[in-house]
């Protein structure tokens, strides 16, 4: 019976026939096992024992590791880490432990140069993740604890006392979205005092949007008093591959709204502030308004919302839609008229199977359309 390294080793030989270097160096009690792949520059290194894995591109991190199993050697004691750990299965295919702080630089080798920098937000989002895998024929479930270690400074507390709510905006979203982050909350109010708290302790969330402020301090109003009255629960950030062949990814901000007599309004006084440029156009009976306010979205939310320069809006079923440009929310708007919308994409359906649909966060990743973020 094969032990894990060689079944590992086997693997990699079949699947890189002729494009593979394996070397097995003794270390300790394993072998330190070098990966080189044609047309990859760094080796990869990897050891297997007592049935873990333990793998790097630094092969010293790989020596340390083994080192600390051979002794017994506690990881991370008196960490989040250990938090996590008590909560994680043992009758799983695997664990996967997430280090929110220390996880930038590998998330930044799999993305392209100019996606990189949006990698920092990670050290603010939680401290720890513990995550079991179950593996089947076609489909992996993952399902995990995570902590935070400080309320007031990492992201996911500013859900802290918020109840679940339901995923209602998967009627709307496209079918052709590459992915999303969508938030749910008791009350956009709620959520706003906990982001603003969250924001005061981490310098460059809000403050590097100069046009935000110059604009309340110009016009002497306060932005959120013409948005948050009238949304509801739900707020989201997603990205449609508009055209596979260009690779064209439309970012947009997408918002619950709870009185659509009160949105219409107060978002046509902030429009008035703005010299007018466009008229306002029909498209498929729907009117597009046009919000020359380029930081309006991540001035008001953040840099999770830095993509959304919006120029336009419209409003779609009980959503407000805003996008960058008149093709990209025309795009929007065709898949919502013609049904391509996301809850009745089959792939979207077989995830959201084994997903709770009430949750405070959903995260969405369709791998087979984010070429443009993805090295290959």
């Amino acid at each position: 019976r094969k032990d894990g390294e060689d079944v590992i080793t086997s693997f990699l030989e079949e699947n890189f026939k002729g494009k593979i270097s394996i070397l097995k160096n003794q270390y300790g009690s394993a072998n330190l096992v070098r990966v080189i792949v044609k047309g990859i520059r760094e080796p990869f290194y990897f050891a297997v024992r007592k049935g873990v894995f333990m793998g790097s591109v630094h092969p010293e991190l790989v020596t340390k590791a083994i080192d600390q199993l051979y002794l017994n050697i506690p990881s991370l004691a008196g960490s989040g880490f250990q938090k996590v750990e008590t909560t994680t299965g043992k009758k799983v295919d695997a664990n996967i432990y997430i280090n929110f702080q220390l996880i930038r630089p590998f998330i930044s080798n799999l993305l392209q140069p100019e996606q990189q920098s949006e990698t920092y937000k990670l050290n603010w989002f939680a401290d720890w993740s513990g995550l079991d895998v179950i593996l089947k024929k076609d489909e992996m479930l993952i399902n995990g604890f995570t902590t935070i270690s400080d309320t007031a400074s990492q992201y996911l507390g500013i859900f802290a006392g918020q109840s679940p709510q339901k995923t209602g905006m998967m009627s709307i979203l496209p079918d052709n979205i590459s992915r999303f982050t969508w938030m749910g909350f008791n009350t956009i109010g709620d959520y706003f005092r906990n982001f603003e708290s969250f924001a005061s302790k981490n310098q460059g969330y809000t403050d590097n949007y100069p046009g935000f402020q110059n604009f309340e301090t110009r016009e002497q109003v306060v932005v959120k008093d013409f948005m948050l009255p009238w949304m509801g629960s739900e707020l989201c950030i997603a990205r449609a591959l508009n055209n596979p062949e260009t690779l064209r990814e439309d970012p947009y901000t997408i918002a619950k709204v709870n009185d659509r007599k009160l949105a219409d309004s107060l978002l046509g006084e902030i429009s008035k502030l703005f010299p007018k440029k466009k008229d306002s156009v029909s498209y498929h009976n729907i009117p597009i308004r046009n919000l020359p306010f380029p930081d309006l979205i991540p001035g008001l939310f953040g840099t999770a919302f830095s993509d959304i320069h919006s120029a336009c809006y419209a409003f779609l079923g009980d959503y407000v839609v805003f996008a960058n440009d008149l093709l990209a929310l025309k795009d929007f708007i065709d898949h919502f008229t013609y049904g391509k919308v996301l809850y009745k994409d089959r792939t979207f359906q077989a995830v959201s199977e084994h997903i709770s649909d009430q949750t405070n966060i959903l995260y969405y990743f369709n791998t087979a359309r984010t070429h443009a973020t993805l090295k290959t």
